[in-house]
């Protein structure tokens, strides 16, 4: 899965950069983005989305929302880098504990002490 994943890079890399039409350019962050979207419902990364994919992603974004003219390209690109803000937030941290998830014990470390 990941020469796929890398090959899937590479083209929205090739049309982000390279192609002068802004409905292009605006239809391959909005794959980047929709890359992400089943990774944010799981609780961390999935195997099939290699770290260095991520990196290179997360430099590729935040390069081309700095450059970009078209506000349309331009929302989708932060769009983008915000379902991988979450994508990535959501693997490193936990989540908060509910007063459910919460275990109450008592343990007594000397119990017959003199």
């Amino acid at each position: 899965m990941a020469p796929i994943m890398y090959e899937l890079f590479a083209l929205i890399e090739l049309h982000l950069v390279q192609d002068p039409e802004p409905c292009v350019r605006q239809a391959a962050a909005n794959l980047a983005r929709s890359l992400l979207i089943p990774v944010v419902q799981q609780s961390g990364l999935p195997a099939w989305l290699p770290p260095d994919l991520l990196r290179d992603l997360n430099r590729l974004l935040t390069n081309r929302v700095r450059i970009e003219r078209d506000p349309g390209v331009r929302e989708q690109i932060e769009a983008a880098l915000g379902q991988l803000d979450q994508c990535v937030r959501g693997s490193l941290f936990r989540a908060p504990d509910t007063p459910q998830s919460l275990i109450k014990e008592i343990r007594v470390l000397r119990p017959f002490l003199d």
